[in-house]
């Protein structure tokens, strides 16, 4: 079974993380395919802490089990992290948000959340700009805001919702 598929039967079943048990242990049939997952906000308090612990070049899947919840965080998947997939509940998707703008970082790089990796996976996410970031309204430089600026190869999105402007 390619490896592709058995990440989409993690993605798509509708049930909480505890459904798979615990995919960090070896004897879990998912641990050939899927090197560890992190659950936001038991393991970690924010998003950005739970990638900043995960280490670099990894060949097998990471995912990071984000709860329902605003985050309010600029957050940024470096190129030296493949295979990496943010999950959210269907029934109870996690807003991520940020009120960054142009004139404070630059279009580009004013985006909430910054995917640089390859084989980048995002599913039941909310990811969108927080009220503090103006709406353009073309006589103000520097109000526009990105909710997303993905650079890497192979990246899906499933049952994904991008609010920006």
């Amino acid at each position: 079974m390619p490896v592709f598929y058995i990440n989409m039967l993690l993605l798509l079943d509708d049930k909480q993380h505890a459904e798979f048990g615990d995919v960090n242990h070896p004897s879990n049939a998912f641990s050939h395919w899927v090197e560890w997952a992190i659950r936001i906000p038991r393991d970690f308090k924010t998003i950005t802490d739970a990638i900043n612990y995960i280490h670099t070049g990894n060949t097998k899947r990471v995912i990071v089990y984000i709860g329902g919840a605003n985050y309010n965080e600029k957050i940024k998947i470096e190129r030296t992290m493949p295979f990496m997939t943010l999950y959210g509940a269907p029934g109870n998707m996690p807003n991520l948000t940020f009120g960054g703008t142009a004139e404070k970082y630059g279009t580009v790089d004013s985006a909430t959340l910054i995917v640089e990796s390859d084989c980048f996976v995002a599913a039941n996410i909310i990811i969108s700009i927080c009220n503090l970031a103006p709406r353009p309204d073309g006589e103000r430089s520097g109000a526009q805001a990105v909710a997303l600026r993905i650079s890497g190869d192979k990246a899906a999105f499933y049952n994904c919702k991008l609010f920006g402007f």
